[in-house]
């Protein structure tokens, strides 16, 4: 089966695109904005690979797909508009037009906290794409790891930065223990997926170390706990998912700095 995905340069869309042609799997990809987000290097990375091709205008499914639709890490983005997201629904819609809906499986990851102000949009994109097509949504409670856009918190504390944390830091998942469960996630049969992550005691310990070291506060926010259909525990410690993160901005200003 052919995976198809949609935001193939942002954060997640980026990782999953790499995460399958790792495995050897075939991946179309396509974005909204092929100009934004580091594209370019993202380009570097992935398009040298012979499994990865990327959806031009004249491009349409022929056989059976999973259509992944990532747009988890834009409804986090508190600069991001309504009518942006509109026109991305609007991109969107055009682009359904190319898959076939009887053999093209679709995924729509989103974030388990939508911003307020794309609640109207998302029901009613919701709503017609369940009158359209067999969807599953999978919600994610927070990611982090390299090409993190600079507006999440987990980006600010790797720079230093002051911010304001949310009150679920602890369900964040390091994005190569997310992938890990990959295969777990989509077994999953059911509509609507939630998708947390859990953290040990050393994990919480460092993050009171960050939030001690760095003046760090917490918002005070009306935060629901919702039961997870996926609880991933996780593997790799904030130190290091930190550590990683740094090491990958560093190598991006050297290359940048190069040309």
């Amino acid at each position: 089966m052919k995976n198809v995905v949609y935001g193939v340069y942002r954060f997640l869309g980026f990782h999953i695109c790499s995460y399958l042609l790792e495995n050897g799997e075939e991946v179309v990809g396509y974005d909204w904005d092929p100009e934004d987000m580091q594209a370019e290097e993202k380009q570097l990375m992935i398009g040298r690979n012979a499994n990865f091709s990327y959806c031009d205008e004249q491009w349409t499914s022929e056989s059976e797909a999973q259509l992944l639709i990532c747009l988890f890490d834009y409804l986090q983005n508190p600069i991001n508009t309504e009518n942006q997201f509109q026109q991305i629904i609007d991109d969107l819609d055009l682009f359904l037009e190319k898959i076939q809906k009887e053999r093209t499986e679709i995924v729509v990851f989103l974030p388990e906290q939508v911003l307020d102000h794309f609640h109207c949009t998302l029901s009613e994109w919701r709503i017609k794409m369940n009158q359209d097509y067999a969807v599953r949504y999978v919600y994610v409670s927070e990611l982090y790891g390299p090409w993190l856009p600079s507006f999440n918190a987990m980006t600010k504390i790797m720079r230093k930065e002051k911010t304001v944390l949310k009150e679920n830091m602890s369900k964040y998942i390091y994005i190569d223990d997310f992938l890990r469960s990959w295969k777990d996630l989509m077994a999953i049969n059911k509509s609507e997926i939630i998708v947390a992550g859990k953290q040990n005691e050393q994990w919480q310990q460092d993050l009171k170390l960050y939030v001690a070291e760095r003046g760090l506060v917490f918002a005070e926010q009306d935060y629901c706990e919702i039961e997870a259909d996926l609880l991933i525990e996780a593997k790799t410690s904030l130190v290091e998912g930190i550590k990683l993160m740094e090491e990958h901005e560093a190598m991006l200003n050297m290359l940048r700095k190069r040309f």
